[in-house]
């Protein structure tokens, strides 16, 4: 009898052993499959916070040239008026916010133009048909205080650059000695003669061209989404200088798609089982003798010998802080956090994949569900919009449930609303 029972023993723990490994070998062969819904059950409300520390090396992007990393950490920025930038790179469009101050001023700043465009046609037309030299138009154009200011205006603005307030003040200078020397050496005769005169309606015209060139820039139009499009060209502000003014700007004007085309992608590498712990939420920091740099995650990806590779493209970077080919202490952050309103301030906005010219953006975003083994949440990725409530910016989410909003990469002061 006792021979049998330890048989049956004996039996019962090998089976035991077989069934423990079994069970080992098939969960590393599924964990791939596993890994994109990642279960934090246990862990509730609180949310979860691990590092792992890695080596990453940095890969230029393709088709960048990266020769100088200049000092860009502004996204997208609220600025001033007068602020100025090119059309293209890298500041691309600016967009003025609409509100009634705004419109009133571009309203006002077209009807001058156009009372100034009306004063040299009515000089013209004198001119061209030889009336007299004093006339109560040239009287008109010849007062200093409301012409000066329209242009001023302008320039104040950023609807024109400081050369072409130059450039309009010398042909206004050259129009004003024109007539002065013709009512100088033509006493005795009090019209034009015909050099004068041809003299006299080529400076009009240049100065009509250019009132009709800053009349162009000053056309607004508003879109569906209530930005006032304005055609602003001029001197392209560094990012740095933007930066050091951010505190002092009202938030009246929009720089949107400010793009680093010197940007760098950090690559690393880490095992699966770190990867069990890391999840789809990703931040990514790398060190530096100047302090860590931050992103979130771009791409994900597993690799043949048992890895996770993730690629994040870095857009803020120091002159000497990154370069290419060089291995760096990076570390990878899940930072959970499970917010229902937070507050960001309305100057200045980001959110992990940005916003574009017209307000939306994606956040990574927690949704609940209720299952067997007790509340699963999973990751995923929404698209958001920002819009105008009164005097107020916010950010409107359209799903239920918990929220992750990464918010190490959103500032305080901002509403951020869960549609429910």
């Amino acid at each position: 009898m006792d021979k049998k029972i330890m048989r049956l023993l004996f039996r019962f723990m090998v089976a035991f052993f077989i069934v423990i490994f079994g069970m080992g070998f098939f969960s590393e062969s599924v964990k791939p499959f596993l890994l994109p819904n990642v279960n934090v059950a246990a862990i509730g409300n609180m949310g979860i916070k691990r590092m792992t520390k890695q080596k990453g090396r940095i890969e230029p992007l393709a088709m960048e040239s990266l020769t100088c990393l200049k000092t860009l950490e502004v996204i997208e920025v609220a600025a001033k008026k007068g602020t100025r930038v090119e059309i293209g790179d890298p500041l691309v469009r600016v967009r003025q916010r609409a509100n009634s101050e705004d419109q009133g001023s571009n309203e006002l700043i077209l009807a001058q133009i156009e009372s100034l465009k009306n004063q040299l046609r009515e000089l013209n037309l004198q001119v061209s048909q030889g009336d007299h030299l004093v006339d109560q138009a040239w009287r008109d154009w010849l007062a200093e205080d409301e012409k000066s200011g329209v242009i001023q205006g302008l320039y104040e603005l950023g609807m024109i650059g400081k050369q072409e307030w130059y450039d309009w003040k010398i042909q206004d200078d050259e129009l004003k000695s024109l007539w002065a020397q013709a009512l100088l050496t033509q006493k005795n005769r009090q019209e034009w003669n015909q050099e004068e005169s041809l003299m006299i309606q080529e400076t009009i015209q240049d100065l009509t061209e250019k009132l009709m060139e800053m009349e162009e820039r000053c056309a607004i139009e508003i879109d569906e989404d209530g930005w006032i499009h304005s055609a602003v060209t001029g001197i392209v502000m560094e990012a740095a200088e933007i930066n050091s003014q951010v505190q002092a700007m009202d938030p009246i004007m929009k720089i949107a798609d400010v793009r680093d085309y010197q940007s760098v992608k950090l690559v690393t590498e880490i095992s699966l089982t770190d990867y069990q712990w890391v999840g789809d939420s990703l931040l990514v920091h790398i060190r530096t003798p100047y302090g860590l740099l931050k992103t979130y995650t771009d791409n994900i990806y597993q690799t043949d010998h048992g890895t996770v590779v993730f690629e994040s493209i870095f857009n803020k970077a120091f002159a000497d802080d990154i370069r290419l080919g060089q291995s760096y202490d990076t570390i990878i952050e899940r930072q959970q956090r499970y917010l229902g309103t937070v507050t960001i301030p309305k100057s200045l906005i980001s959110a992990p994949s940005g916003f574009t010219d017209r307000g939306t953006g994606t956040v990574k975003i927690i949704r609940q569900e209720h299952g067997i083994l007790g509340d699963e949440f999973f990751i995923q990725e929404v698209g958001i919009r920002m819009v105008l409530v009164g005097d107020e910016r916010v950010i409107t989410l359209p799903l239920q449930g918990f929220v992750v909003l990464n918010a190490d990469n959103l500032e305080s002061g901002t509403k951020v609303y869960i549609n429910q």
